[in-house]
């Protein structure tokens, strides 16, 4: 029995970098018109991802990790996140956490922060060996 178990964590644990995957690529879609001059992946609240997980993201210079980011001042007071080798303004996405419904189904808590906030609630299904987005719905604003 502890055989199966440790099989099911092992499993969740590879699928939840999918997941993760999935959903960075879906914000990156629904924010790029945004033209930020970088993008900060963040996993849980303030962890970097993995330089493995940072792979996945190669083909995208403007993709880097949060730690590559700090909060300046822009001109008219309040905070704006930054690119710390540019200077250049960027944005937050994070993955926060995931909540497994089945094998094939999970809901992820997800956010973007450029200075100020949303979390969202993201949807996603697994088809065919791979994740996909089916729904998502902003449950906060700060």
């Amino acid at each position: 029995m502890n055989e199966n178990i440790n099989n099911t964590n092992e499993f969740k644990l590879n699928e939840e970098e999918n997941i993760a995957e999935t959903v960075f690529y879906y914000q990156l879609q629904t924010r790029y018109k945004d033209n930020y001059k970088s993008y900060f992946l963040a996993l849980e609240q303030h962890n970097d991802p993995s330089e493995e997980f940072m792979q996945r993201f190669a083909d995208n210079p403007k993709v880097k990790r949060l730690s590559q980011s700090t909060l300046g001042m822009p001109p008219y007071g309040g905070s704006q996140v930054v690119d710390k080798e540019t200077g250049e303004p960027g944005l937050i996405l994070r993955v926060m956490a995931i909540k497994w419904i089945d094998d094939k189904e999970v809901e992820v808590r997800g956010s973007f922060f450029s200075g100020d906030g949303q979390i969202y609630s993201y949807h996603l299904q697994q088809e065919n060996g791979h994740w996909a987005v089916i729904a998502s719905e902003c449950i906060a604003i700060s």
